[in-house]
């Protein structure tokens, strides 16, 4: 006020400033008191309104320290934040989507006072495996483009809340990439033999790769100590890691396996590579057999065992075996590829496959000048052709052939099949009377040439008795035997496949 009195009816004015804070209309009351001349206190009031018009209101510019980053790098935030109201703001806080904590100098601002805000982080997609024993939260890179936002929030002096928000865009770059080195132990191998494959993994780019698995065409299964696979980064060195597969290989030659790698990228993508080694397989294909017999002496018509130990004494599986042997059938259907020999020694002593049968058609009782038949059966009673040699020899006394110059007969038959049976006769004629009786026996020897080259031997006989003639009388030696001057042998060759019988006669 500009005085502290007044006189009768005069008035001053006075003022007051003051800021309001309450917010709407807002109504004050003045008092006045004075005292009078009798000292008496006098009062008075009145009171004004005013419409308190309240703007609380905060701004945020969130910015970044870079545009594009590579995925391992980290990124700094920047966060300008300002009361833009007419009222102070308390408990200010800012909060971001993907970075924590954002660190404020105060948690307070007057009307138009800022500060500057910030936080650091690597650009990662977060959540929790619950798969996991124990649960446990995991981060994954993200690629691309990368916004987050930032929230700001206050209150202002009635308590009222007022926020507000901001983002910013960051381009990560993601370099996804995995290698693979497949080594096997050995260049070389004899087939049969194990080879150990080692596959070495890198990866090649600057994210984490996942679910890595290694296929081969030729093993199975590989084997690798983890499934993933960080990356290199300037700090830190992160050497390949080593798989393993180890199999048999049969195949001749060089062989070439390829193994594939594949992997996920933390978006899922799928990321591959390929590698293949060779491994030169030496085969050896070889096939022993050693051949013995159950015996090493049988008789002609006995039977033999062979016995043939077959070892396969290469470095590969052998199909298809078969053994033949040129004197011994199985019945089988195989190939043999090595040979062996055993050596039997057959007797002959045994029943001979040729059959002779000598017998006379006409009596076996004869006196001097009777005619004698003699007869034989040639039989082939074996299971194979036979060429057959018989030789009949006359008695050497007593008995002539008739109108035949010759004491002996030889027979000859090719191809005598099995179950066969050849006929053959001569005559004789009794030149002799004894003064008693006289047995002679006609000896018949017969050889068989056999299917194997081998040829064994048999004969027969038939005895014919000579009794005297009384009806002839002798002066000097009675019935004296007649002799031929010479030998002579007539051969008959028969052909039993042709039927041509072919005779031959030869003095000695």
């Amino acid at each position: 006020c500009p005085k502290d009195n007044l006189a009768v009816n005069e008035s001053m004015t006075c003022n007051c400033t003051t800021t309001l804070t309450q917010c709407g209309n807002v109504t004050n009351i003045a008092d006045v008191t004075a005292i009078d001349n009798q000292n008496n206190t006098v009062t008075a009031s009145d009171n004004a309104t005013v419409e308190v018009i309240c703007n609380a209101s905060i701004d945020i510019n969130k910015t970044a320290n870079a545009t594009q980053i590579n995925v391992s790098d980290s990124v700094t935030y920047y966060y300008n934040v300002t009361n833009t109201g007419n009222l102070n703001l308390a408990n200010i806080n800012v909060t971001d989507d993907r970075c924590a904590p954002v660190i404020c100098p105060k948690d307070n601002l007057a009307v138009n006072e800022s500060m500057l805000c910030n936080c650091s982080t690597a650009l990662t997609t977060c959540g929790n495996e619950t798969n996991s024993n124990p649960p446990t939260d995991f981060c994954v890179p993200v690629c691309g483009n990368v916004t987050n936002i930032a929230t700001v929030t206050a209150n202002d002096l009635q308590g009222n809340n007022v926020s507000n928000t901001d983002n910013a865009t960051v381009e990560v770059i993601c370099n996804v990439g995995i290698s693979i080195d497949k080594i096997p132990n050995t260049p070389k191998i004899n087939a049969g033999e194990n080879v150990t494959y080692y596959y070495y993994l890198t990866n090649t780019g600057n994210v984490v790769l996942t679910n890595i698995s290694i296929s081969d065409d030729k093993c199975n299964p590989v084997i690798c100590p983890k499934t993933t696979l960080e990356p290199t980064t300037p700090f830190v060195v992160v050497p390949p890691m080593e798989c393993n597969c180890t199999t048999t290989l049969t195949q001749c030659g060089n062989v070439t396996n390829i193994a594939t790698v594949t992997a996920n990228d933390p978006q899922g993508n799928n990321v591959s590579n390929t590698d293949n080694a060779t491994v030169e397989v030496i085969c050896n294909a070889s096939i022993n057999i050693n051949k013995t017999a159950n015996a090493t002496q049988i008789n002609v018509s006995d039977s033999v065992t062979y016995y043939y130990n077959v070892t396969n004494t290469g470095n590969l599986d052998l199909t298809n075996i078969n053994v033949t042997d040129d004197r011994c059938a199985d019945n089988q259907n195989n190939t043999v590829t090595a040979s062996d020999n055993a050596t039997v020694e057959v007797i002959c002593n045994a029943t001979c496959p040729l059959s002779l049968v000598k017998f006379i058609n006409s009596s076996e009782v004869a006196k001097y000048n009777d005619t004698v038949e003699f007869c034989m059966n040639i039989t082939n009673t074996g299971d194979s052709i036979i060429h057959a040699d018989v030789l009949d020899i006359l008695p050497d006394q007593c008995l002539e052939p008739i109108n035949q110059d010759r004491d002996s007969l030889e027979w000859i038959v090719f191809n005598m099949f099995p179950g066969t049976t050849v006929t053959e006769c001569f005559k004789a004629r009794v030149n002799c009377n004894p003064d008693e009786n006289k047995t002679l026996t006609n000896t018949v020897k017969g050889t068989a040439l056999l299917p194997d080259g081998s040829t064994c031997e048999t004969n027969a006989t038939k005895n014919i008795t000579i009794v005297r003639n009384c009806e002839i009388l002798c002066t000097g030696c009675c019935c004296p035997c007649m002799y031929p001057p010479e030998v002579v042998v007539t051969k008959k060759i028969l052909n039993y496949t042709s039927g041509i019988t072919e005779y031959f006669t030869i003095r000695r």
